[in-house]
């Protein structure tokens, strides 16, 4: 009996033994299946680190890019800004001369306003027209004046002459009627000529 207990013994731990190899053989290969992913992309992994590390060598050998970092203008894009700078240009100094003329008509208009209010455009007229009024009445008056001094006041007198009343009463009144409607006359073209001398002046100021 202590044999058979022996040999039981013996060939139960060599079963149990063989057991735990199979065992640990299987779950050597499950762990093999379970990297073959990794196993299988190892070559490039290393190519990769490797390659990574030899480009940041060249880098930091290279050192930093010191050249320009924007292109240049072409000659269209430099054509459209100096077009665009000629124009703003051209369109300030247009500006500057608009307002100097503005400027200075505003102060040729306060200044006729002020002249205006204060009557003194009035005044230039009256005396443009006082001055400048005499030749023109004259000349207006050129036939006027001979009717009177070479035609009525002459008839009146002969006829004052012819009938024996030189100094007469009625010869007088003849001649002042004759004066009377030649000085009317006078007048009249003599404010007709001022008028027209005043609106000319008031204009032309």
């Amino acid at each position: 009996m202590v044999w058979g207990q022996i040999a039981g013994a013996v060939a139960g731990a060599y079963m149990s033994n063989r057991a735990a190899k199979k065992q640990a053989a299987a779950m050597d290969r499950a762990n093999q299946m379970s990297n073959m992913g990794y196993l299988d992309a190892q070559p490039y992994t290393l190519f990769g680190y490797k390659g990574g590390q030899g480009a940041l060598k060249d880098v930091l050998k290279t050192g930093a890019y010191g050249g320009p970092t924007y292109a240049g203008l072409n000659d269209m894009q430099m054509g459209g800004l100096n077009n665009q700078f000629n124009m703003g240009s051209n369109a300030f100094n247009m500006g500057n001369q608009l307002a100097a003329t503005g400027s200075g008509f505003g102060s040729n208009y306060q200044n006729l306003y002020d002249q205006a209010q204060g009557g003194q455009a009035m005044d230039n007229a009256i005396a443009y027209a006082n001055e400048n009024s005499s030749p023109l009445v004259d000349a207006a008056l050129r036939d006027s004046t001979r009717m009177l001094t070479e035609q009525t006041m002459p008839g009146i007198n002969r006829a004052a002459s012819a009938s024996g009343n030189a100094n007469s009463s009625r010869a007088g009144i003849a001649d002042a009627m004759a004066v009377r409607d030649y000085s009317d006359r006078a007048a009249d073209t003599s404010a007709n000529i001022q008028n027209k001398l005043i609106n000319q002046s008031l204009t032309q100021q």
